[in-house]
């Protein structure tokens, strides 16, 4: 079981388009590494009620990872692979496993 859709932020420094880890929030393990930006489920604005609106939000947040700060698409998606919801709605769909 990975991340649920309202517990995950994502980790990363624009300076360099390899710095990026998704992981369960809020951080109770100590696996951020204090890169300069974070963001994920706690940073929506609260419009994201719907499991359908917090999935649009999420991959908004890949988009503006991938266009506006450079970070590799291939390994954020490996990242984002560790929530749920994405894995089964983007995962499947590019990797080719069965469990989405």
């Amino acid at each position: 079981m990975g991340l649920a859709l309202d517990g995950w932020m994502v980790e990363w420094d624009p300076g360099d388009p390899t710095s990026v880890r998704v992981g369960p929030w809020p951080d109770r393990t100590g696996w951020t590494r204090n890169w300069t930006f974070k963001t994920g489920a706690y940073d929506q604005d609260g419009s994201a009620t719907t499991p359908a609106e917090q999935f649009g939000a999420m991959m908004t947040i890949f988009a503006l990872l991938v266009v506006r700060d450079g970070l590799d698409p291939a390994l954020l998606h490996r990242e984002f692979r560790k929530i749920d919801a994405y894995r089964a709605q983007v995962g499947h769909r590019i990797d080719g496993d069965a469990e989405g």
